[in-house]
């Protein structure tokens, strides 16, 4: 996969390299998920103000995991560049 500004290819053929990146990943999606279900029972139980601050905490933290797998990603490009 190219960047957009062709700076640097990652390669996507070894994954071995990416288990760190795709654990998080992983962990944003089980936090995103369990957030909006955690947030659909306050909502069910009468809560508001707890089933809003609850869904935007969980889409923050799992958006925020998530963007630190895509920096460990793209780190690992760029260590994996080849030289010229």
């Amino acid at each position: 996969m190219k960047s957009d500004l062709n700076r640097y290819v990652l390669d996507d053929t070894d994954r071995k390299d990416n288990k760190t990146a795709s654990l998080l990943v992983a962990v944003s999606w089980i936090i995103a998920i369990g957030g909006i279900l955690r947030a659909l029972y306050m909502l069910s139980s009468a809560d508001s103000r707890g089933f809003w601050m609850t869904l935007f905490v969980s889409l923050a933290a799992g958006a925020f995991i998530r963007g630190m797998a895509e920096i460990i990603r793209l780190l690992q490009a760029l260590v994996q560049k080849p030289a010229g």
